[in-house]
């Protein structure tokens, strides 16, 4: 989950569906403040960089599934 994330999805507690949650609201202040949460920092996770001008490529690797 996000880190901006209050709570846990499967919580009994959690709303179910839409409808039980009011209208959704976004913010310029709420907005920079996800974005700011999506930005990747390698040095969060131990990385360091070797010089300013290298880069990192995060790479989600998530459940993979097999259908027939």
């Amino acid at each position: 989950m996000p880190p901006t994330w209050n709570g846990h999805p499967l919580r009994k507690d959690h709303p179910a569906r839409a409808t039980e949650m009011g209208p959704f609201q976004l913010s310029e202040e709420k907005e920079e403040k996800e974005q700011a949460a999506l930005k990747f920092r390698p040095e969060d996770w131990g990385m360091k960089r070797v010089a300013e001008d290298s880069d990192f490529m995060f790479l989600n690797l998530g459940p993979s599934t097999r259908h027939p």
